[in-house]
């Protein structure tokens, strides 16, 4: 069981990732203005699966670089132990894009 002091731990350790602007995103228009919005809608602990969810789909590969998932890494992995089944943020996307960013 992971308590409020490991994700807290987790908030620490990735704490140097912020963000320094908007996130560079593809350029075909996959990634609509509102979608992009969301994930800067509010403070990274506050973000809901529907706001960053997407992101978390699309993170490295069509939408930012590593430096930007790890700032958004945190409340990834605390929206998927609050709830493994939230439709958005599951632990393959989260085991595979660990892998892509080293």
């Amino acid at each position: 069981m992971v308590n409020k002091e490991d994700i807290d731990l987790l908030y620490q350790t990735f704490a140097a990732y912020s963000l320094n602007g908007k996130i560079d995103k593809c350029p075909c228009g996959c990634i609509s203005e509102e979608e992009e919005q969301k994930i800067y809608s509010k403070p990274l602990r506050a973000l809901t699966v529907e706001d960053i969810g997407f992101y978390s789909n699309k993170a490295m590969t069509t939408w930012g670089e590593e430096a930007d998932y790890k700032h958004f890494l945190p409340r990834i992995i605390e929206l998927y132990i609050e709830n493994p089944s939230n439709g958005w943020i599951d632990l393959d996307t989260i085991y595979n894009k660990l892998h892509h960013a080293n």
